[in-house]
């Protein structure tokens, strides 16, 4: 017997699964400039991919889910209070870009995205989230720099 929130998790997964496809095929629509070695369109097919084999995974996951569910109403109620987290922690991400700069603010968003995030029945591994974050940013800083010429906020630290 399928639990509900398998279905919601699969088709969770299907909905994201047309979007990127949706994606992917718009992307393929963006002109090319000789301006970059890699164009205007790289960046939005590599998110188009990614969200596809995300959404598989997705669907995969809701597919073979047997977690229960402890109690609807409790799970529900943190799940509201995340979603807000997430645009606290948003808002917060920009008002400190441009004081903290690209890779100490992005640094924390990801660190504290990533602890907020987790699921309360999985051990919370803090090292690993930190270290992540680091190296998402700065290969993120480097990037935007030296490929893109995009010039990203620094702040009083970087």
């Amino acid at each position: 017997m399928e639990r509900k929130g398998s279905v919601r998790e699969f088709w969770c997964g299907f909905i994201c699964f047309v979007f990127a496809v949706v994606y992917l095929v718009a992307s393929l629509f963006i002109r090319k400039k000789a301006i970059t070695t890699l164009g205007a369109a790289f960046v939005p097919r590599i998110y188009g991919i990614s969200l596809l084999l995300l959404s598989v995974m997705q669907m995969i996951a809701g597919k073979k889910a047997g977690i229960e569910e402890e109690s609807g109403t409790k799970l529900e109620r943190k799940d509201t209070f995340n979603v807000l987290y997430v645009f606290l922690l948003l808002f917060g991400y920009i008002v400190l870009m441009n004081v903290l700069g690209f890779i100490v603010t992005s640094t924390l968003y990801f660190f504290f995205q990533a602890v907020l995030l987790t699921p309360v029945t999985t051990k919370r591994r803090y090292f690993l989230y930190a270290s992540i974050s680091i190296v998402l940013s700065v290969s993120s800083f480097y990037v935007f720099h030296t490929m893109f010429l995009i010039l990203l906020p620094t702040g009083m630290f970087f």
